[in-house]
């Protein structure tokens, strides 16, 4: 092999490798990514969970309210 053979097969290599750090770097980018979005989600989730429970807690403390009235309202009737 000539000299010139030689530095074009290892410039040759140092772009493969090359490439490959970049599809690596790429993954990895990827992969960051879809954690962060799927951390975003679950924070989400909590989010909603938490406003689903503190609306579920008026509901049913109005319901309460309600049932109480009524028996006051039975009461007052059999005076």
């Amino acid at each position: 092999m000539t000299e010139e053979n030689k530095d074009q097969q290892e410039q040759m290599r140092e772009q493969a490798e090359q490439k490959a750090e970049e599809g690596k770097s790429q993954k990895e980018q990827m992969k960051e990514k879809a954690q962060a979005k799927q951390k975003d989600f679950k924070d989400e989730k909590s989010k909603v969970q938490s406003k689903q429970d503190e609306t579920q807690g008026k509901v049913d403390d109005a319901e309460d309210q309600v049932f109480q009235e009524k028996g006051d309202n039975q009461f007052n009737q059999y005076r």
